[in-house]
């Protein structure tokens, strides 16, 4: 990487723009779900301000459309069936309440709520956290620790600990599950070239199966 790639020669007004960008997707918890669009509307005008190219934000066509597609259809797959059967079983092993989904309990049966909340997982919850937190925030982060050899690795850490605190409204089992998954969401942008698409698409079928199990019901069979 070089300096072009960041939004500042200064390492303080880099930091001072993630928080900016940051702290703002919490504004969801506030007034949903404007704080993930008013956050993403900060990062672009930022990135149109500097004359950066949006690649830098991962927007760009893959070699193989058809290789990001099942690589994103088989992680987003992988990613759901850990989190039920392996990670959610640890942590209430580990004693860590589960994670509370009354916010969601209206899309059980509700086909517009079904609908509504299909659109959030491609859109906001999808796209939009796959911009701020993988490409942006980490893409910017790791300017702190160019000098160390795991530099990607301790952006990618911190990046995923935040993406998870963004779902403290779930409780403690949210903010883990999430930052495992943002973590796993962070490797498979990394290793598909710093490309979005993949990552996405990944992300919104793992919202997918979640709140269609949620609409079915079955969720309940695994909580």
């Amino acid at each position: 990487m070089t300096n072009t790639d960041f939004l500042f020669h200064q390492k303080w007004k880099i930091g001072l723009a993630i928080i900016l960008v940051i702290s703002l997707t919490f504004l969801d918890k506030i007034i949903p779900p404007f704080g993930i669009p008013i956050s993403l509307l900060i990062m672009f005008l930022l990135f149109r301000w500097k004359k950066l190219p949006i690649r830098l934000l991962g927007l760009y066509a893959p070699k193989s459309w058809t290789k990001i597609i099942l690589l994103g259809l088989i992680i987003g797959i992988l990613i759901q069936v850990f989190s039920t059967f392996v990670q959610t079983p640890i942590l209430e092993w580990l004693g860590i309440a589960k994670a509370d989904l009354s916010n969601y309990e209206t899309i059980e049966g509700n086909n517009s709520m079904l609908i509504l909340f299909l659109v959030i997982s491609w859109t906001t919850a999808g796209l939009g956290e796959e911009l701020i937190y993988r490409a942006f925030f980490l893409g910017q982060l790791v300017v702190f620790f160019e000098n160390s050899k795991y530099k990607w690795i301790i952006s990618l850490s911190i990046s995923s600990i935040i993406f998870g605190l963004l779902h403290f409204n779930n409780g403690l089992e949210a903010i883990i599950g999430t930052g495992i998954t943002g973590f796993f969401l962070g490797l498979v942008y990394l290793k598909t070239d710093r490309n979005i698409w993949a990552a996405y698409i990944a992300h919104g079928i793992a919202n997918t199966i979640a709140v269609l199990l949620i609409y079915s019901g079955l969720y309940k069979d695994f909580v």
